[in-house]
């Protein structure tokens, strides 16, 4: 959860950001299973289909309008050319980040609250959920202040246009989800299956919500600061942070180790199969027994002439030598064959 939520601090490409997010969600719900929470893991898993189905339909509208370019830093001021689809994923990002009232603050809270209050390192897992959520809002504003936020960056506000109703309106339908599903009382309806959740207490459980806002609210305000209100920070702040920032910007170079490590030794193989193996080894076997066959044909041609005078010599030739040795078998010339 928290390496992906890392590397989708700086990316620029909508999907891709939304990607890392799902990555990081994703390691939350395996975070609630590998500490027993299974209700909580299953409760965040549907919120998450709620609040992210919708951002990436939302993403697709954006993406649309501005005729498939996916630079979040070629948009800008979406609320006037596509409100529909700003309020919507304003909806579903206040959801991923875990802000109160919405259905992701129920479930991510759920399994922070889990992993705080079991004992020994578990705790400690629950300290990089928290961490995770920050994070999280922080990406996810970085990405709504940047692609829909209140000044132009490059395109004319008349080039785009909403999305049709077949595509508000899921999203719409969505974002209804993203609010009112954490009120689906899944724990409840998963407690004969994994069992009851451990009990914190009231004072415990209302002081790790109000964490959780917190750090959630942090992450807001940082993407506000440096996104909204001062981009000249994000800049000052990014060439601070240089290699940590090329860091998370190219992945820990995790699809570079994959290229060196996989990719150009399995291409290195595929052209020797391809140049060697297959046209020397395979085909050379293959042809080379076709070969041999079409050059003693060849050479079987050579007694081919077409002329009847050499054929019919060659037929007396052979009768001459039947009976030679039919003659020789049978004891009537000098020399015997057999016994």
């Amino acid at each position: 959860a928290l390496f992906a939520a890392t590397i989708g601090t700086s990316q620029v490409d909508i999907k891709r950001i939304l990607a890392y997010s799902t990555m990081s969600q994703i390691g939350y719900m395996f975070l609630a299973v590998g500490i027993g929470a299974y209700a909580a893991g299953m409760f965040h898993f549907m919120t998450h289909a709620f609040f992210k189905a919708l951002l990436f339909m939302a993403a697709g509208n954006v993406i649309h309008a501005f005729h498939d370019d996916q630079d979040i830093r070629h948009m800008g001021n979406l609320r006037a050319g596509l409100p529909i689809t700003f309020w919507t994923f304003l909806i579903g990002t206040l959801s991923i980040s875990g802000f109160p009232l919405f259905a992701g603050f129920f479930s991510k809270d759920e399994i922070i609250r889990a992993a705080l209050s079991a004992p020994g390192t578990e705790f400690w897992l629950g300290v990089v959920a928290l961490v995770t959520a920050g994070l999280t809002a922080y990406y996810m504003f970085r990405l709504f202040f940047i692609a829909f936020g209140w000044e132009w960056l490059s395109h004319d506000e008349r080039h785009l246009h909403e999305a049709l109703p077949v595509q508000t309106v899921p999203i719409v339908i969505l974002a209804a989800g993203a609010v009112v599903g954490g009120y689906i009382p899944v724990a409840s309806f998963l407690t004969p299956v994994f069992g009851h959740a451990v009990d914190v207490g009231t004072g415990a459980f209302i002081g790790l919500a109000a964490l959780s806002v917190l750090v959630a609210l942090i992450g807001f305000l940082a993407a506000y600061l440096l996104h909204a209100r001062r981009p000249d920070l994000a800049v000052v702040w990014r060439t601070r942070l240089g290699p940590i920032h090329a860091l998370v910007e190219h992945k820990y170079y995790v699809d570079e180790l994959y290229d060196r490590l996989f990719v150009r030794p399995g291409m290195a193989l595929a052209r020797f199969l391809n140049d060697i193996v297959e046209p020397r080894v395979i085909d050379g076997a293959v042809n080379g027994v076709a070969n041999f066959f079409l050059l003693e044909a060849r050479e079987f041609r050579l007694i081919q002439t077409g002329r009847v005078s050499s054929y019919a010599l060659w037929t007396l030739g052979g009768a001459i030598g039947v009976v030679v040795v039919v003659a020789a078998f049978l004891g009537y010339l000098p020399v015997r064959l057999g016994g």
